[in-house]
């Protein structure tokens, strides 16, 4: 019983590292792609600055999606 039990345990640690590493990996391409965006603008090309961060803006709330429904999900299998 408590091998069974022990076991649940660490597939649960394990949903955990794999949301939290989902996390700081979409929030590591949002903020190279904030640096990305604030060269450009630096170098005068706002345009494309401008064309970058709605994808930016675009991808961010794809990840929160995502990220949510994870959460969600999880939430769904403890219950």
């Amino acid at each position: 019983m408590r091998d069974i039990k022990a076991r649940c345990m660490d597939e649960e640690k394990s949903i955990f590292y794999w949301i939290r590493k989902d996390v700081m990996r979409a929030e590591h391409i949002s903020t190279y792609l904030s640096k990305i965006i604030n060269d450009l603008v630096k170098r005068g090309m706002h345009d494309l600055a401008r064309s970058l961060k709605s994808e930016k803006d675009r991808l961010d709330a794809i990840f929160k999606d995502i990220i949510s429904e994870d959460f969600r999900r999880m939430e769904s299998e403890q219950d």
